[in-house]
């Protein structure tokens, strides 16, 4: 059941599950998110993501903490039900014995999560993850250790004093998706990701093309020319479309 590990984390049915993951057009029937932090209704979660205040650094960290519990819901919905997002198709033919995967601002972690519950043996993979200090990325790395306690994990955190934290480890596979529009220093980021990784490594990344509007940030969307410039340059495209897949050259 694509549930399972959210009704147990958060004590809640399948329908509650179904309900709190759709979109927010969608009447979500229980208004209260429920939280292991703080609970928090969806008018003040959709007045926060339509209308808080996305142009100050300490704000936009602020804003998604508070309203983590309810993209815990969402991303587990949206990889799992909505999107029924193809991580094996994207990603398991580039890995081998001993890859080195990173998952930036992976929120729920819906790479790893598949990697540990599909490939054969993961072992010896290293995995390196993202995000900020939140209940959706707490979440998933409950999943992880649950289905993986012995796995090789490397969990860094984002935080206001230190936007991008530097990945110790060398990445040969990297996933940036449904990330870029909402970081503060996209570019900065990806060169990072560039120098971490070897000839030959591999980058999918997505980027929406709608305006800076709420966490659609601006500062990122005036960073995504020179970005999209910069990946161009330094990786060759290898799949083209909404979901983009790089290698380095």
């Amino acid at each position: 059941m694509w549930c399972k590990d959210l009704m147990e984390y958060f004590d809640v049915d399948e329908e509650t599950c179904i309900n709190l993951g759709k979109p927010f057009k969608h009447d979500a029937g229980n208004k209260i998110f429920p939280s292991k932090i703080k609970n928090i209704s969806r008018e003040e979660i959709e007045k926060i993501w339509n209308n808080g205040d996305w142009n100050n650094k300490k704000h936009i960290f602020e804003n998604y903490r508070r309203i983590s519990s309810w993209l815990t819901f969402r991303q587990v919905y949206k990889h799992e039900v909505e999107d029924k997002t193809d991580f094996k198709g994207l990603f398991f033919e580039h890995i081998v014995p001993n890859s080195r995967i990173l998952e930036y601002g992976c929120g729920v972690a819906p790479l790893s999560y598949c990697v540990i519950k599909n490939y054969n043996d993961f072992s010896n993979i290293e995995f390196n993850l993202c995000d900020l200090d939140s209940e959706h990325y707490t979440f998933g790395q409950y999943r992880l250790k649950k289905y993986a306690p012995k796995a090789k994990f490397n969990f860094y955190y984002s935080k206001e004093s230190d936007v991008s934290p530097k990945i110790k480890s060398v990445i040969d596979i990297a996933c940036i998706m449904d990330v870029l529009e909402h970081l503060i220093n996209p570019y900065q980021v990806i060169v990072s990701i560039y120098n971490k990784m070897p000839v030959g490594g591999i980058l999918v990344e997505t980027w929406v093309s709608a305006p800076p509007v709420s966490s659609n940030l601006k500062s990122s969307y005036n960073q995504k020319e020179k970005t999209m410039k910069f990946i161009a340059d330094h990786y060759k495209q290898i799949k083209t479309g909404a979901i983009r897949k790089w290698i380095k050259l």
